[in-house]
């Protein structure tokens, strides 16, 4: 938004589309995933629409595409995130019955805070490299990969976590 000539106090109003969208959408995504038993397709298409709204912010480069991408990104990551933890007892079914749901959730949490913590660096080293605009594509890229590559590999692992039968069907 800097680079298009927007005030700091219009960046910080446009950076809040962000958490807005996830504010309001969390609960509203978690409540609909619910009530319709999926888990894994909100995750998917909440990381689509995350990668996708990166994406935007690339291939869209005036205020409408920043607001249109910063309100997907943040929808996304609201569409995937409660269905994504849930999903997390059901996939590693062994590592709970062995050594608990809650040591099995406790690390699935800190790998997350992991990634809270590498994914600026990784961003900034990118940004450092590539310049603001190219840094959002390839982020946008690399969660759209990993979402590809996360289908892929339920399909041919076979692991159905809750509500993935149903969704199929």
């Amino acid at each position: 938004m800097n680079e298009l000539g927007h005030s700091q106090s219009e960046i910080g109003r446009g950076m809040m589309i962000y958490f807005i969208a996830m504010v309001f959408g969390t609960p509203i995504f978690a409540r609909l995933a619910d009530r319709l038993g999926l888990r894994l397709l909100p995750v998917l298409v909440g990381s689509v629409l995350a990668g996708g709204g990166a994406m935007l912010l690339y291939l869209w480069n005036d205020t409408l595409g920043v607001v249109a991408g910063l309100a997907a990104l943040g929808a996304g990551h609201a569409m995937s995130t409660a269905p994504l933890i849930s999903m997390v007892p059901s996939i590693c079914a062994r590592e709970v019955e062995n050594i608990g749901q809650t040591t099995v959730l406790g690390v699935f949490r800190i790998l997350e805070r992991v990634g809270s913590v590498a994914g600026p660096f990784l961003t900034a080293a990118l940004v450092g490299f590539f310049g603001s605009a190219h840094a959002i594509a390839a982020l946008g890229a690399i969660v759209l990969t990993s979402t590809i590559m996360m289908a892929l590999i339920f399909a041919v692992a076979g692991v159905n976590p809750p509500g993935a039968a149903e969704e199929a069907a």
